[in-house]
């Protein structure tokens, strides 16, 4: 899988509604059977991007903590563990993602 087949991807995997994305997570856990990474031996932006749409997704990232794609759950995991500087640059990148969908649920906040 490269770069530019995750694009669609990432969008698919946006969607709110479970049965939307679950054939695309079985897709990526199937493909994650031997792999790591998405594309690739080490991190790369297209492992970010998927990282980022998954965590930014409550739906799909409620079915990954249940561990119900064990492929997909462990390279989860692994980015967000081995690669030093990952959460923190994450953590912000979904900050910021969350904070552009909703400016005004965030406004009250202030």
């Amino acid at each position: 899988m490269k770069s530019a087949d995750l694009i669609p991807l990432a969008t698919s995997l946006a969607a709110p509604d479970f049965k939307a994305i679950e054939p695309h997570l079985a897709g990526l856990d199937k493909h994650l059977i031997l792999r790591t990474y998405v594309d690739g031996y080490s991190l790369s932006e297209a492992d970010t991007k998927l990282w980022v749409t998954l965590r930014g997704n409550k739906v799909a990232n409620a079915f990954l903590k249940k561990g119900a794609l064990s492929n997909l759950s462990r390279c989860v995991s692994v980015l967000f563990y081995s690669n030093p500087g990952f959460k923190t640059r994450q953590m912000v990148r979904i900050r910021r993602a969350n904070t552009s969908r909703n400016p005004a649920r965030d406004q009250g906040k202030r």
